[in-house]
C-alpha cells in the first residue's frame, strides 16, 4: 500500500511554500531597486532552516517605544513571552523580511500641500536594513521619510509657474519615522 502525498494546502509543505514565495517576491524586488544584500540574507535565513526560535525586538514609531519577545515555530506564533506594544504586529523573521521590502516601495502620499497650488512635495522612503552575517535575518530596520518634489502632480507645476522656483522639499525632521531592532534571536530545540 503506497502512501498518498500530502497536499500542500492541508498543512503538508505550506510553510516551505510560503518561504519560497517570499523569496521569489524579494528576488523580484531586488531586480527593481532592491538590493542583492536582501536576497543573499533571505537565502542565508532559509538555508539555516531555523524552525523554532525566540525573538526579542525593540520598536520605535516616532517617539513611542515598545518591546516584545515571542516564541515562533514554523513562522507561526507559539507564545507571547513579553509584550509592551499596544497595537503592533507580532513579529516573525518572515514578517521582518516582508516589512523591509514593503517599506522600500515608493510612497505616493503628499508630504506638503500649499494653498492655491496643491501637492508640491511627496514622501520618499529611505530604508536602511542590516542583516545578521550568520543567520541572515534583519537585525535592524530604520526608515526615514524624506521628501522629494512631486513633479508628477499638477500642484508642483502651479507652484513653479507662480514662484519661478521649485518648492522647498526638505523634510522638517531628520529623525527616523520607524525603527526596529532585533535584540535577540535564539534558536530553540
Amino acid at each position: 500500500m503506497s502512501a498518498q502525498p500530502q497536499s500542500i494546502w492541508r498543512g503538508g509543505s505550506w510553510p516551505h511554500l510560503r518561504l519560497g514565495l517570499a523569496l521569489l517576491c524579494l528576488l523580484g524586488l531586488a531586480g527593481c531597486g532592491g538590493t542583492d544584500r536582501q536576497a543573499a540574507a533571505l537565502q542565508r535565513w532559509q538555508s539555516r532552516r531555523v524552525q523554532h526560535y525566540a525573538l526579542s525586538i525593540r520598536e520605535f514609531i516616532g517617539s513611542h517605544e515598545c518591546t516584545q519577545m515571542v516564541e515562533i515555530r514554523d513562522e507561526q506564533l507559539v507564545e507571547i513571552l513579553s509584550l509592551s506594544c499596544q497595537l503592533a504586529p507580532i513579529w516573525t523573521v518572515d514578517w521582518l523580511f516582508r516589512s523591509v521590502a514593503q517599506k522600500q516601495l515608493a510612497d505616493d502620499r503628499c508630504a506638503l500641500t500649499l494653498p492655491g497650488a496643491g501637492c508640491v512635495c511627496r514622501f520618499v522612503p529611505n530604508v536602511q536594513a542590516e542583516y545578521d552575517p550568520l543567520l541572515g535575518y534583519p537585525r535592524s530596520i530604520v526608515v526615514h521619510q524624506n521628501w522629494a518634489p512631486a513633479w508628477q502632480r499638477w500642484g508642483y507645476w502651479v507652484y513653479l509657474a507662480r514662484n519661478w522656483a521649485p518648492p522647498n522639499c526638505t523634510a522638517p525632521s531628520s529623525k527616523p519615522s520607524w525603527e526596529l531592532f532585533v535584540r535577540e534571536l535564539r534558536p530553540l530545540p
